[in-house]
């Protein structure tokens, strides 16, 4: 199989291409799995908005669906714990691609195509995004799960992928957003709000240096409630405490809550 083109994004030429299948290589797994790292592992709440994809997902109830929230909200770890159960369930191929701009999902859908043996070489003929994304899906059985991560403007490039891509059959997007109508009523959109005490007090016992019978509860209600519910915030101040733990710092295995907030305290005073 062979298309050769010229891609014309925004009427800018980027890059000249040829795709070909090569022959004498194994064919793409049955399950293809592209870009996606791990889960958190301490990662806590959001039942209801993971329940809501999972709905769309598996009943077929649209095929296109936003995760919107200001930066930090945990949309791209919501859509990242999605994917990878559904995938380590062998329920869907899973690709992660950047929607950042035009030039990020390019370059995502080169290494997709580097990673389904299409080759890339030079030629003179136009191809549009259309055929590009079609190409792909082309090299991809069975049903996918495309996540578009942080797409904050919608280009007529990435608009046009992501129409091409939703008419696929078996195909099932989600795109991340801190823009609320990203997809104005082009599809499905969950709102994710900040999570509740019990919700960040969850990611943090799942961290696995902390047990709850030897956290005072007062200190963490002040961390989780320093945050405003956030869970990049949270996961950060997590993360330093452990740091400093395992560290080779002057503080030490016996650092705790009590003394990241006397920190925290000293430096919000400061600004």
């Amino acid at each position: 199989m062979r298309a050769h083109f010229k891609l014309q994004v925004d009427s800018v030429l980027v890059s000249e291409l040829t795709f070909k299948h090569e022959d004498g290589k194994s064919s793409p797994p049955s399950l293809i799995q592209h870009g996606l790292l791990p889960t958190v592992r301490n990662f806590s709440g959001r039942s209801q908005p993971y329940s809501q994809l999972q709905n769309c997902f598996e009943k077929n109830e649209g095929n296109l669906i936003a995760i919107v929230g200001p930066g930090g909200m945990g949309k791209s770890e919501l859509a990242r714990k999605f994917s990878n159960d559904f995938w380590k369930a062998k329920k869907a191929n899973c690709v992660w691609l950047s929607g950042s701009s035009t030039k990020a999902l390019i370059s995502s859908l080169y290494e997709l195509a580097k990673k389904l043996n299409i080759s890339i070489q030079s030629s003179d003929k136009n191809l549009k995004i259309q055929e590009f994304a079609q190409t792909i899906l082309d090299n991809i059985k069975g049903r996918l799960i495309v996540v578009l991560d942080n797409v904050d403007e919608l280009t007529p490039v990435i608009d046009d992928f992501i129409t091409t891509v939703s008419e696929g059959d078996g195909t099932f997007i989600i795109i991340t957003s801190r823009i609320a109508t990203i997809l104005v009523d082009a599809g499905e959109c969950i709102e994710l709000q900040e999570l509740s005490l019990e919700e960040s007090k969850g990611i943090f016992f799942l961290s696995s240096t902390f047990k709850e019978d030897a956290t005072d509860d007062e200190d963490l209600n002040v961390l989780c409630t320093n945050f405003d519910g956030f869970p990049l915030a949270f996961q950060q101040s997590i993360s330093y405490i452990i740091q400093q733990r395992r560290g080779k710092s002057l503080k030490g295995a016996a650092y705790g809550i009590k003394h990241y907030l006397e920190e925290y305290e000293k430096l919000r005073r400061n600004f």
